[in-house]
């Protein structure tokens, strides 16, 4: 099962690198909504917040390998496709 500050550590490291950017205004305020109720605690959130992770743009984004790599080893760890 995936900790729950380290999907929203990965989350958090994902809108920074930009792979979000492309999403429309309304869909980055919905994440953003959703990482703050996250921290709070709600795990059905956390699984919301990962649905997000399919919709980045890994590779227009200036994205450090190593980030990719962590997001795919988060997903395999939980047992959802890989990106």
């Amino acid at each position: 099962m995936l900790n729950s500050n380290k999907a929203l550590q990965v989350t958090a490291r994902l809108l920074n690198s930009g792979v979000f950017n492309h999403l429309e205004d309304h869909d980055l305020s919905i994440l953003k909504t959703l990482m703050l109720r996250f921290q709070r605690g709600q795990m059905q959130v956390a699984k919301r917040i990962i649905s997000y992770w399919y919709k980045a743009d890994y590779y227009n984004a200036d994205l450090p390998e190593v980030l990719l790599q962590d997001v795919n080893s988060n997903l395999q760890s939980i047992g959802y496709p890989l990106i």
